[in-house]
């Protein structure tokens, strides 16, 4: 049987913690599999009446950062004040992350974040932009990292 992990943390902020904070904007490109899976996360959304989230490459960057340290330390939320500060001094004013492990498919992720309330509550929340990154490490088992933010 295999064990499914999820893991939310679901943070609101308001402002940088420090004014003199300068953020680093970061490249990155999405694959087709994580393109799926921003899709996918509209597509529920949108069958609730809620606005689409655009996807942003700098958000995903950090998404991408937690998805390697996941695969080197285990699921958790790496660096995710360090995120909230970054995405602060870039002007935006809610921010909300959502990590997932080894799940098969994009649309299983997607079912547990529905069926968990607190990821639900994200799911649903008041967001404009989405980054997401998907990692499978060298022993098959696929990472997610999901940040919401509002700007």
């Amino acid at each position: 049987m295999r064990k499914i992990f999820l893991f939310i943390l679901f943070l609101i902020t308001a402002c940088s913690s420090s004014d003199d904070y300068q953020a680093e904007i970061l490249n990155y490109t999405y694959d087709q599999n994580e393109i799926d899976l921003i899709d996918l996360t509209n597509q529920y959304r949108s069958t609730e009446s809620l606005g689409m989230l655009i996807p942003v490459e700098h958000i995903g960057a950090l998404c991408e950062k937690n998805n390697q340290q996941m695969i080197i330390r285990g699921p958790g939320h790496y660096n995710f004040q360090g995120a909230i500060n970054n995405l602060n001094s870039l002007g935006y004013t809610r921010v909300s992350e959502i990590i997932g492990y080894n799940y098969i498919s994009n649309q299983g992720f997607i079912n547990a974040l529905v069926n968990n309330d607190e990821c639900l509550e994200i799911l649903r929340g008041d967001f404009n932009y989405i980054g997401v990154s998907v990692r499978v490490s060298d022993t098959g088992k696929k990472y997610y990292t999901l940040i919401l933010a509002k700007k």
